[in-house]
């Protein structure tokens, strides 16, 4: 069993504030508003969230994955902010093109030391896995913007078809499903179901060591039998320090650790839902 003591201690010793908040508000029942505050540090003035909030590219301009980072983290702690999600809504729309869709990264985060995968130009093309991803989480958020209502239109219109998505951008479709209040999600979650095994990306043996998203991230999909491997591995995976690894090559030693803080956060609160803790 992977022991909370440990992780806390590692957390503790070498998280960022973010994840130190958010782990005392997930475990110790610590107020909400903490982690809503410790986002705050993040924001730009044109409202959304940079500083490297996504640790692998050194940017402090607002980026859209920070800003679908920060709101995630957001709904995790069971936080509300008007003026985060009002922000977001502001810099989101901002740079969305006609449809409402926004891409991952906007190209200022080439300016600055990134992880590799950020010289993909298939990061700076806006598409469903980060305009779903936003969405869900501004959905699950409360929010209310015209913006918001172009970005499900469009995230809906695509899902029609089958969109070429890794397991990443998968994982962010299944949510979008679920919070999304409109009728036209009704059995996208069953189509989702039916495109993961084929995705990049998918962990679908527990024993793999390679960088990717296993089960247990698309809630709902998979039994406690298929789980139970899985879970059996991450639980496994704690480091002799308390914290867990990463299995990718981040671009500094900063990032490394800020990493392995939410990758510790994110295991604790995965094992304490199934019953692991």
């Amino acid at each position: 069993m992977a022991s909370l003591a440990a992780a806390r201690s590692f957390v503790n010793l070498q998280g960022r504030v973010l994840e130190r908040r958010l782990l005392a508000c997930l475990v110790d029942g610590e107020p909400a508003d903490g982690v809503a505050l410790a986002l705050q540090a993040y924001r730009n003035p044109d409202g959304g969230l940079g500083h490297a909030l996504e640790p692998d590219k050194r940017c402090p301009a607002s980026q859209p994955v920070d800003v679908a980072v920060g709101l995630e983290t957001l709904v995790l702690a069971g936080a509300r902010s008007d003026e985060l999600v009002d922000g977001a809504c502001a810099f989101l729309s901002s740079i969305a093109d006609e449809r409402g869709a926004v891409p991952i990264a906007l190209p200022s985060a080439r300016d600055f030391p990134h992880a590799a995968e950020y010289d993909s130009e298939s990061f700076y093309v806006p598409g469903v896995w980060a305009t779903s991803w936003v969405a869900w989480c501004l959905h699950a958020l409360g929010a209310r913007d015209p913006w918001l209502d172009r970005a499900t239109g469009y995230c809906l219109a695509e899902l029609e078809g089958k969109p070429d998505l890794d397991a990443h951008g998968l994982r962010e479709v299944l949510r979008f499903a679920r919070h999304a209040p409109d009728p036209r999600t009704a059995g996208l979650v069953d189509r989702v179901a039916g495109w993961l095994p084929e995705a990049d990306w998918f962990i679908a043996d527990a024993s793999s060591d390679e960088y990717g998203v296993p089960p247990y991230e698309f809630e709902g999909l998979f039994s406690d039998e298929e789980l139970a491997p899985h879970l059996d591995r991450l639980e496994a995976d704690q480091q002799a320090d308390g914290g867990w690894p990463i299995r990718f090559e981040p671009p500094s030693e900063a990032s490394h650790l800020e990493w392995r803080g939410f990758a510790t956060v994110q295991a604790i609160e995965v094992l304490r839902r199934h019953g692991r803790l």
